[in-house]
């Protein structure tokens, strides 16, 4: 579970409204979640797009922890640190308290927080896509170097994950090997 808080409310969320508008935000990501999705064909029509499927909330475990997520920000919104600024909630204009309704508006508002990976998983079993030189299995000359080979979504922000998967593509391209792990002792 990530914890966000903004001293503000970011355009990012829609339902922020005008950015100039002073307000503070509190937002939850389930970070290790349990529910798969999917990316398929449409057809065989390579310009067609794909399929896709986040098949979200679909583990009971997903729900259960976003509730918690959204209750634990609730509370620390209660807190006494932010009694001189807390003023009405703007979105949701009527805060949950039931479990109920914590799960009816996670389902009504909830969204991704847009570190999609691991659709073109790295490794060597029948579900891997790439091995660990970042090359196609069953293709010669093609590379994928992006968030979808990781196996499993990191617990954080995927950039500097990324940036990692990339310095390493750039090695092997240059057949360069990495520095020892000792490197950097000194």
């Amino acid at each position: 579970l990530q914890l966000f808080f903004f001293p503000a409310m970011p355009t990012p969320y829609p339902e922020a409204g005008s950015s100039s508008r002073h307000g503070m935000t509190f937002v939850s990501s389930v970070n290790r979640p349990h529910s798969h999705g999917e990316v398929t064909l449409a057809s065989a029509n390579p310009l067609d797009r794909p399929m896709i499927n986040p098949n979200y909330l679909s583990d009971p475990e997903d729900m259960k922890v976003a509730v918690a997520g959204v209750r634990w920000n609730l509370e620390i919104m209660k807190g006494r640190a932010f009694d001189s600024v807390r003023a009405n909630a703007t979105f949701p204009q009527t805060l949950p308290d039931t479990d109920a309704e914590l799960e009816a508006h996670i389902r009504r508002d909830g969204t991704t927080i847009w570190h999609v990976s691991g659709t073109c998983k790295m490794g060597t079993d029948s579900a891997a896509v790439v091995d660990a030189e970042l090359r196609v299995h069953g293709l010669d000359g093609l590379r994928i170097v992006d968030a979808s080979i990781m196996p499993q979504v990191v617990s954080a922000n995927t950039n500097a994950a990324v940036i990692m998967i990339a310095e390493k593509a750039s090695d092997i391209i240059r057949g360069q090997s990495p520095l020892p792990a000792d490197a950097g002792a000194a």
